[in-house]
């Protein structure tokens, strides 16, 4: 399913849900990508595992989407026909109505990243639109200077925090954590439509 399409720059811009089409992609992102550059992201290697499973986490997320079982959330940014960027969002329990939110920028030149920092309020309006949750959570590796100057360029304001456990991939350490309300979200779209926003 198609959640936003634009158009920046002359080229057609999709939010787009998840499809099989994709997986192969993101696992060659994540299983080709080169290990200084994971570790600039704060992977955990280990945690990595086999490209099969990292294929079969991506599939479940597809085939569980609508049943109500699935722990994640996944949504590709496309351009042109090419997967430029994709975001997910791993889901807490109900009762703390918290989602930890991931994204990833797979073509990492100026336009895609100018694309994603504009397109960053719309994630998040499609995130809380879609996903019953009540605030999402960064967690940035203090090595990830990339999405950290992305969230402070929308004057979000991170706390430094050591996590034994981080979300997703990352190993243990300091992390710039940031929330996001839903009653925030009007404002990250000003931010993003201002004259030199991008």
């Amino acid at each position: 399913m198609i959640h936003y399409r634009t158009e920046f720059r002359g080229k057609e811009v999709f939010i787009r849900d998840l499809e099989q089409r994709d997986v192969e992609i993101l696992v060659r992102y994540w299983h080709e990508s080169p290990v200084p550059f994971l570790q600039s992201l704060g992977v955990d290697l280990a945690k990595l595992r086999s490209p099969a499973e990292t294929r079969q986490r991506l599939l479940n997320s597809i085939l569980n989407d609508g049943d109500g079982s699935r722990s994640r959330v996944y949504y590709i940014v496309e351009a042109g026909n090419q997967v430029i960027a994709y975001t997910n969002l791993n889901l807490g329990s109900m009762e703390s109505g918290e989602g930890c939110a991931h994204f990833h920028v797979l073509t990492p030149n100026l336009w895609a990243k100018a694309v994603c920092y504009v397109l960053f309020p719309e994630g998040m309006r499609i995130f809380f639109k879609t996903v019953p949750v009540d605030r999402i959570v960064f967690q940035i590796s203090p090595q990830n200077r990339n999405i950290a100057r992305m969230l402070d360029r929308f004057n979000l304001q991170g706390r430094l925090v050591r996590l034994e456990v981080p979300d997703g991939m990352a190993r243990p350490g300091l992390f710039n954590v940031y929330e996001i309300h839903k009653e925030q979200v009007p404002s990250l779209a000003r931010h993003a439509a201002a004259p030199g926003g991008e």
